[in-house]
């Protein structure tokens, strides 16, 4: 039996997932799966784009803290035109700062 590779994936606190998932989707993320153990339970979604994969989680106890995820990515693609950026001001890095709407940073730089 061939073994899976090894891999970490990042858990994301969100207060909606609905919400959310339209905002990864900007960035190029295809929903995989979503779990919860019933209507008005905390929701636990999977994300996908190529190779990299997050979770979204609603599992939090009030407050969420703030995530940070930095992604290296080959290209920009599939990142929408209308997700605001914040530009690396050195000019030597091909790198976007974003920020999701539960304020969770998500650092992007392109190879």
């Amino acid at each position: 039996m061939e073994s899976q590779p090894e891999q970490a994936i990042p858990v994301i606190l969100v207060a909606n997932t609905k919400r959310s998932l339209k905002w990864y989707q900007d960035l190029g993320f295809e929903e995989e799966w979503s779990h919860s153990i019933g209507k008005g339970f905390p929701v636990l979604t999977s994300l996908i784009r190529g190779g990299i994969r997050v979770f979204l989680s609603e599992y939090i106890n009030g407050t969420p803290p703030r995530s940070i995820v930095y992604l290296m990515l080959n290209r920009d693609d599939g990142i929408s035109s209308g997700t605001p950026k914040e530009e690396d001001q050195s000019g030597t890095a091909s790198e976007i700062t974003l920020h999701d709407p539960d304020g969770n940073r998500i650092n992007i730089r392109y190879r």
